[in-house]
């Protein structure tokens, strides 16, 4: 059941039609040994393998004691397990200075931070940025983690 493989023609530009865009999908994936579904999967793993070669030099980050201190005592300032008050301990925590999605989870209680994250950057129109980290983790293994920050000065949406 070989199909004929379409190559690349002006069907298969954004604007083109859906039905000749999934033709040539479905064409380029019977025909190729490997499933290839479009470009973005080729580009999104070039990117995430760039990323781990700029972090295999990384230094290694380390959270030092007092920051540690600092945010435990935000989240005893807040207790809580609902969404609104990690948004508030994630918010406070920034406005201090950067934290990992490690030192959320361990130290603000904050179970999924990038989500928390994702919803002050949309709900409230922070501007927030990303980078990846290695970081210690209280057994002493390195993992690859998000560290994020608050641009001070760009206001809301």
């Amino acid at each position: 059941m070989n199909a004929q493989h379409i190559g690349t023609t002006a069907s298969s530009t954004p604007e083109a039609p859906q039905e000749a865009r999934s033709a040539l999908i479905v064409a380029t994936v019977m025909t190729h040994p490997y499933p290839v579904i479009d470009g973005r999967s080729q580009v999104i793993a070039a990117q995430r393998k760039a990323e781990r070669k700029a972090t295999d030099c990384a230094p290694v980050y380390r959270t030092r004691p007092e920051r540690a201190d600092q945010l435990r005592a935000i989240r005893r300032a807040a207790p809580g397990t609902e969404r609104r008050t990690h948004l508030g301990r994630m918010l406070q925590a920034l406005l201090t200075g950067s934290i990992t999605t490690l030192d959320a989870r361990e130290h603000l209680g904050v179970s999924h931070p990038s989500g928390r994250v994702g919803d002050l950057i949309h709900q409230i129109g922070l501007h927030i940025i990303k980078i990846m980290v290695l970081q210690v983790d209280d057994e002493g293994e390195v993992h690859r983690f998000a560290q994020y920050s608050l641009v001070h000065g760009a206001g809301t949406a």
